[in-house]
């Protein structure tokens, strides 16, 4: 079998993976019904994946990435830092919703797994908390927000946004459309300049690793 089409198949069974963990919790998924829905045995879906959380792990992964990329795409196209961040939250928000078990999942096990696959996953997270600052910081040096670290807040944002997700999937079952406006006003209101404010330009501490 050649390389690419290893690759092709890799791909198909985390294809597979993901929708099934989007269904159902971690515990209730089994390697057979990811073979199932992959359309291979589920020996060959052993020949990719040692176990199940190395294939809940890379699946996670590509989500993740693959996610904040749509985002970024999205927020990119937003004339201000104050309306990216703003398009950022509902995005964000939008995510989580349409994928409740991931983001669940997420919540629940991200400290778990392979070293390796925890350092990918760390490694799109503080991709992720690199973008968001990045718009915090010009936000700031513009005067849509007042002077903060830009990673800290980032962080915060993030940590925010996560705890409105388990918030409202625990109180709702999904999250509703007000949610966005709900952690919109939390996050920017705080972050919006005083009166007599001056403007300062804020260093961007980039997370380290």
């Amino acid at each position: 079998m050649s390389g690419k089409t290893e690759a092709k198949r890799r791909e198909s069974i985390l294809r597979a993976a993901l929708a099934v963990f989007d269904r159902r919790d971690f515990h209730e998924v089994t390697m057979e019904e990811v073979a199932q829905a992959a359309g291979v045995a589920k020996g060959t879906v052993y020949l990719y994946f040692k176990s199940k959380e190395e294939l809940y792990g890379c699946a996670l992964v590509d989500w993740l990435r693959e996610a904040a990329e749509r985002i970024a795409r999205r927020v990119a196209e937003e004339p201000t830092p104050l309306s990216q961040l703003r398009l950022l939250i509902r995005l964000h928000l939008q995510e989580a919703n349409n994928h409740r078990h991931l983001d669940r999942l997420l919540s629940c096990r991200s400290g778990e797994g392979p070293r390796g696959l925890l350092e990918r996953l760390e490694g799109v997270a503080r991709e992720y908390v690199r973008f968001i600052a990045e718009i915090i910081r010009r936000g700031c040096e513009e005067g849509q927000l007042q002077p903060v670290d830009p990673c800290l807040a980032a962080s915060a944002l993030i940590g925010l946004l996560s705890g409105a997700s388990r918030y409202y999937q625990l109180r709702e079952g999904r999250i509703p459309e007000g949610a966005a406006g709900a952690v919109e006003s939390l996050f920017l209101e705080g972050l919006r300049p005083r009166p007599g404010q001056p403007r300062v330009v804020v260093v961007n501490r980039r997370p380290r690793g």
